[in-house]
């Protein structure tokens, strides 16, 4: 995995990581927010839980964020 485009990541529980990444696929600039667990051999790799959303619609995406409260009901 390259480091390029990392924007940060941190720990959700024991095992995995969520990572936020910039990119382009297919000609289109995206960011992907994305949980991660570490293999055998020690390296990060991606699970399928997660979301790549295009430049594009990022800004709503980040409105929406900016929407939750920051202090949530605890469970």
């Amino acid at each position: 995995m390259s480091n390029d485009g990392i924007i940060g990541k941190f720990q959700n529980g024991k095992r995995f990581t969520i990572m936020v990444r910039t990119g382009v696929y297919k000609g289109r600039s995206y960011v992907d927010i994305r949980t991660y667990f570490t293999d055998a051999s020690g390296e990060l790799r991606p699970t399928s839980r997660g979301v790549r959303v295009d430049q594009n619609n990022f800004s709503e995406l980040k409105k929406l964020i900016n929407q939750v409260p920051s202090d949530l009901p605890k469970a």
